[in-house]
C-alpha cells in the first residue's frame, strides 16, 4: 500500500531472530518451488483480473474547491475499512463496509489539535486503528470513536508519509524528511526509535514515501531515490544494526511497498514499474515495466499474497499479477481519475478509493458476495439468543460459521444449517439495560466473501440493588404464598 500496510501474519514474538527466521522460512519455500518447478500460478500466465464495482459508491463527498484531502485506508476484515478526510486542520475518520457502504458518518479524531490533518491510517484489528499526522498519533476503535485526544510522538518539521501496525501494541511510521519512529499505540507514550538513536534517522537528505512491516520488528521502506531500507524496531530487547539503504530501481521514485510474506515485497514507482525483491536478500532485484498506460504513475499497491498484488495508478487503473511472474500482469480500468489508495484484506478481495471519495470493490470471480442478515435477539433468564440468516445472490449457504458480538464483544458463534441459518446463545452478563444492537458476522473463505449484519437486542434488565425493599408485585406474591400455605 501507499500509506499503510497493516500485517497479515499477526506474530506476538518480539525477538529480531523470530522475525529474520520467518523471512528465511520463505525464502526457502519459494526457492525449493521453483526448483522443483512447482509455481502458485503458471509461468507467464496472467490471473484472472477482478471485477470491479461500477463508480457508484459514494463513501464521501470531496468538493473539488474545498481544499479536503481523501486518501489513507486500512481493511482489517473483508467487511469493514478505514479511510481518513481532512481539509488541512480537521481530521476526520470514516468506517465502512465496502460490501455495503452506505453513508458511513464522519468522527473527528484531531479535534482541531493538530495543525496538519492525520494523513496515515493502519488498522490492526477491526477494534482498532492508528492515525498520525504532523508529530501525532491517535488511537481509537473505529467501531466506536468516541471522543480522540491525538498524542505528541515526534516531529522534525515535517509530515509523516506512511504507517504500518504489525500488531495492535506496536507501529512504525516515517517520513519524508528520511526519519523512522515506532511507538506503543496501547500506552501512547514516548516513541521507541530504531537503534534507540532518538533522531531515528535513517535516510538523510531523502523523502520515505512508502513502508511495510510484515512482521513485529521487520519492516522496510522505500525512498524517493529508488532506495529499500529494511529495519528492526527497537522495543528495548533487542539490539537492531542502523540499515543501509539499497538502491533497488536506478533512481527512481517509489512510491509505495506491500510484502505478501516476511521474505516477498513488492515496491512500485512513478513509471508504471514494479520491483519484486527479498528484504534479507536484495540482490538481483530489478524493475520491471507493468503499466505502458498514459498517466502510470502507482499511487499504491496490495499484496495479500506473495503470488498476488494489485497496483493503482493516477489514470484509475488497476494493475494486477503475481510478482514472481513477469508476464503475468494485467492492466484494469477502475474509474477515470487517480485512485488514492488500496488494500486487500485477503486473496481475490480488494477495496480501492479515489480522491473525490469513491469506494470501489475488487472479487475474484472464484468468491462470491454474501448477505448476513440478523434478526432480533431474544432474552431468556439469563441468555441472550441470537439468529442470523447467511444467503448468496439469494441462495442459503450452509456449514459457515457466524459469530455474535455486542460492543464489539463476541458473545458466540453458530454454523448455519441448510436454511443459513445460525443461532448460538451465550450469557448475558454485561449487557446493558437499554435495547440495542448486536453484529453478525461471516469471516468469508476461499469460497465467499465475508460479510456482517445488524440486528437489535432488547438489553436485560438489571436486577435490584442487594438490600433494596422489595417490590409491590414482590409484596404481592409474598402474600399470596402465605395465604395459599394456610389453606
Amino acid at each position: 500500500m501507499h500509506t499503510s500496510e497493516t500485517t497479515r501474519n499477526m506474530a506476538t514474538g518480539r525477538t529480531v531472530a523470530g522475525a529474520w527466521l520467518a523471512r528465511a522460512g520463505w525464502a526457502l519455500l519459494v526457492s525449493l518451488l521453483c526448483t522443483l518447478g512447482l509455481s502458485a500460478s503458471p509461468a507467464g500466465a496472467a490471473p484472472t483480473p477482478l471485477t470491479w464495482t461500477p463508480p457508484t459508491q459514494q463513501i464521501h463527498l470531496v468538493p473539488v474547491s474545498s481544499g479536503e484531502d481523501i486518501g489513507s485506508l486500512s481493511c482489517p476484515a473483508s467487511n469493514q475499512c478505514t479511510t481518513l478526510t481532512g481539509n488541512g486542520v480537521d481530521s476526520q475518520e470514516l468506517t465502512f463496509n465496502p460490501l455495503s457502504p452506505g453513508s458511513p458518518v464522519p468522527v473527528t479524531i484531531n479535534a482541531g489539535i493538530v495543525a496538519e490533518s492525520m494523513s496515515q491510517v493502519a488498522c490492526p484489528s477491526p477494534t482498532q486503528c492508528s492515525a498520525v499526522g504532523e508529530g501525532y498519533e491517535a488511537t481509537f476503535n473505529p467501531q466506536s470513536p468516541g471522543t480522540v485526544t491525538p498524542v505528541p510522538i515526534f516531529y522534525q518539521g515535517d509530515s509523516f508519509s506512511a504507517l504500518a501496525c504489525p500488531t495492535t501494541g506496536d507501529c512504525t511510521t516515517v517520513d519524508t524528511q528520511g526519519y523512522e519512529v515506532t511507538f506503543y499505540p496501547a500506552s501512547a507514550t514516548s516513541p521507541m526509535p530504531v537503534n534507540g538513536i532518538k533522531s531515528a534517522l535513517l535516510d538523510e537528505n531523502h523523502e520515505f514515501f512508502g513502508l511495510a512491516c510484515p512482521a513485529v520488528q521487520q519492516c522496510t521502506a522505500v525512498d524517493n531515490v529508488g532506495q529499500e531500507f529494511t529495519f528492526s524496531e527497537d522495543d528495548g530487547q533487542s539490539s537492531p544494526t542502523q540499515p543501509t539503504g539499497i538502491s533497488i530501481d536506478g533512481t527512481n521514485p517509489l512510491n509505495a511497498i506491500s510484502c505478501g510474506n516476511p521474505g516477498s515485497c513488492v515496491a512500485v514507482d512513478r513509471l508504471g514499474q514494479e520491483v519484486g525483491f527479498d528484504p534479507g536478500a536484495v540482490a538481483g532485484a530489478t524493475a520491471t515495466l507493468i503499466d505502458s498506460s498514459s498517466g502510470n504513475e502507482f499511487l499504491g499497491v496490495s499484496c495479500p499474497a506473495f503470488t498476488e498484488c494489485v497496483a493503482i495508478d493516477q489514470q484509475g487503473n488497476a494493475v494486477e499479477g503475481d510478482p514472481n511472474t513477469p508476464n503475468s500482469w494485467v492492466v484494469t480500468p477502475v474509474v477515470g481519475e487517480p485512485l488514492a489508495d488500496i488494500t486487500c484484506p485477503s486473496a481475490g478481495e480488494c477495496v480501492a478509493i479515489s480522491t473525490n471519495g469513491q469506494e470501489f470493490l475488487g472479487l475474484s470471480t472464484a468468491k462470491a458476495a454474501t448477505t448476513v442478515t440478523a434478526s432480533p435477539a431474544t432474552v431468556s433468564g439469563s441468555t441472550i439468543t441470537f439468529s442470523a440468516t447467511l444467503t448468496s445472490s439469494s441462495t442459503p449457504v450452509k456449514s459457515e460459521t457466524l459469530s455474535f458480538a455486542i460492543a464489539g464483544s463476541t458473545i458466540c458463534s453458530g454454523v448455519t444449517n441448510s436454511s443459513g441459518i445460525a443461532t448460538c446463545g451465550g450469557s448475558d452478563v454485561g449487557i446493558g439495560p437499554s435495547p440495542g444492537t448486536y453484529t453478525a458476522t461471516f469471516a468469508g473463505d476461499g469460497s465467499y466473501v465475508g460479510n456482517s449484519g445488524s440486528g437489535t437486542e432488547p438489553g436485560v434488565p438489571a436486577p435490584p440493588p442487594a438490600g433494596a425493599p422489595p417490590t409491590l408485585l414482590a409484596k404481592l406474591l409474598a402474600a399470596l404464598a402465605a395465604l395459599l400455605a394456610k389453606i
